[in-house]
């Protein structure tokens, strides 16, 4: 993987003048996070460590944490079937050791829907997703089955001040393109992560945003600015 990843860089390096849709290089998860936290936004209260007795101070001040990874998701495959690595509940530590590899947990937010927005220099476009209505995907909509129905998706608009902050969030990361993934508890929204290369086509398909047309816009406006300098 290492030897992959040093490949990926050096094919960006030599394109790096070249007009990117998407940001080539990843985002750091925890620093996302807490640059989210400046700008203003809500996120829910968030710890690494590699201790137990840290994380059960957190749980009891909490109730309920979500460990995840720290960087993006992936899959393991074991005896020729695939394991979804999925944000993971838990109410207590006792089946955890002391010390264990730094991990990043979260305060459960018991949320009414999942939103994700794709994010396009400025302009969003938002869909609600309701994932409490299955027991499965409340803890992630990602997580389904084939007997399942698709989940419900709605166009969303989100507030004026909600789109300033993400706005300022875009901007200090130096992205101008990603999906990003909220939540919304009673009346607050509380911003969980970015993808820089994340998928739209469920709300470009479902929700009748014409998305796909906005983004060959932007390439030919970018690629025309890019010619005049």
């Amino acid at each position: 993987i290492g030897e992959f990843n040093k490949l990926n860089e050096l094919f960006y390096q030599l394109t790096s003048s070249a007009n990117w849709l998407c940001s080539p290089w990843p985002v750091n998860k925890p620093n996302v996070l807490y640059c989210a936290a400046k700008v203003g936004l809500h996120i829910p209260q968030t710890i690494i460590t590699s201790s137990n007795s840290k994380i059960g101070n957190h749980l009891l001040n909490k109730g309920r944490l979500l460990c995840k990874t720290l960087g993006d998701g992936f899959s393991l495959k074991v005896h020729n079937k695939n394991y979804f690595i999925a944000p993971q509940l838990f109410n207590n530590t006792k089946k955890l050791p002391e010390i264990f590899f730094p991990s990043l947990t979260q305060e459960y937010i018991d949320k009414n829907i999942d939103i994700r927005i794709f994010y396009l220099n400025k302009t969003f476009f938002a869909g609600a997703i309701f994932s409490q209505l299955a027991e499965i995907t409340k803890i992630d909509f990602r997580i389904t089955t084939l007997d399942m129905k698709p989940l419900r998706i709605a166009p969303i608009e989100l507030d004026p001040e909600t789109q300033k902050k993400l706005i300022s969030l875009m901007d200090k990361i130096h992205l101008n393109i990603g999906v990003i993934d909220m939540v919304l508890y009673k009346d607050e929204y509380y911003f969980l992560e970015i993808n820089p290369c994340g998928q739209f086509g469920e709300l470009a398909n479902v929700c009748g945003y014409n998305i796909y047309q906005e983004i060959a816009n932007y390439l030919i406006r970018v690629n025309y600015e890019h010619k005049k300098i």
